[in-house]
């Protein structure tokens, strides 16, 4: 009767074991399948069409390979208050876009010049004028572009990007 016995667990094992690898072998696949599928979809049914990225640069919201980044170390700026017991500064950092690298060599070398025209700008500025609007920055940044043009002599300055932005 052991005999028996044993001859059905060890049937019952090799059974056990070959369903198990079955149902681990199906997972895999099915989770295999499932990050194909994923990839595939997101590379040939974009949702949101192809755009071509000539199109990017024609909006402006990409940077040419021409054009150059300088960044402006970070600084603070006193703000103007009312109440001079307790005052406000503006921690900035930006960088600005200029046409090549050239330009981007002479705005380094120029950096003094670029920070006291950036500092001319905040310095009477309120934290309330900064921060009444969505447009505040932006009329900020165009500020800064022109103050640092006119001062640099030509228009130099495409653009300012703020890359930090802190009012205490």
């Amino acid at each position: 009767m052991k005999k028996n016995e044993e001859v059905e667990t060890t049937e019952t094992k090799a059974g056990g074991i070959k369903w198990g690898l079955l149902i681990v072998l199906v997972v895999v696949l099915a989770f295999g399948a499932s990050a194909a599928g994923t990839i595939i979809s997101s590379k040939y049914f974009n949702s949101q069409g192809a755009k071509p990225k000539a199109e990017k640069v024609q909006t402006g919201a990409a940077i040419s390979k021409r054009q150059r980044l300088v960044n402006v170390k970070k600084f603070i700026v006193n703000l103007a208050t009312d109440d001079a017991a307790d005052p406000q500064y503006l921690r900035l950092k930006v960088s600005l876009l200029v046409a090549d690298d050239d330009q981007a060599k002479a705005l380094k070398k120029d950096m003094p010049l670029v920070r006291d025209s950036m500092i001319r700008v905040l310095k009477p500025k309120r934290a309330a004028d900064l921060l009444k609007n969505n447009q505040s920055i932006d009329e900020v940044k165009e500020q800064v572009k022109e103050a640092i043009n006119k001062n640099y002599g030509s228009s130099i300055v495409q653009e300012v990007y703020v890359t930090d932005f802190v009012i205490q």
